[in-house]
């Protein structure tokens, strides 16, 4: 008997498992936020996130939503579910996240839900 998860027939070179996972990304609708444009916070009255090496997104996840940069559509935050929002975009003293957008510089005041 022959092992059924190995390559597909056609001489794609795909595997059986990675057609199955890229279907399911390309069917999962995403919700794209845009954040807020906000001033340069001052010194000590907010978190603000600043990257100083590589253009990369701050935060990514296993869900289906992306925030965006308000000004460039830069993705901030890619895939991240309901749950990372309330936890890890929250300071505790609810005043949220400020994310320096490494594309553009623009302030991005991250929202909840």
């Amino acid at each position: 008997m022959k092992n059924c998860i190995g390559r597909i027939h056609g001489g794609s070179g795909r595997s059986i498992r990675n057609v199955f996972i890229s279907d399911y990304r390309q069917r999962r609708k995403v919700t794209e936020i845009k954040c807020i444009i906000t001033s340069e916070p001052k010194e000590g009255t907010r978190v603000v996130l600043k990257q100083t090496l590589g253009k990369g997104t701050y935060f990514m996840g296993d869900g289906d939503v992306h925030f965006l940069c308000g000004n460039c559509n830069f993705i901030l935050a890619k895939n991240v579910s309901e749950e990372q929002i309330q936890h890890q975009f929250h300071t505790p003293d609810e005043l949220g996240l400020v994310l320096q957008c490494p594309r553009c510089k623009e302030f991005n005041e991250l929202c909840s839900l």
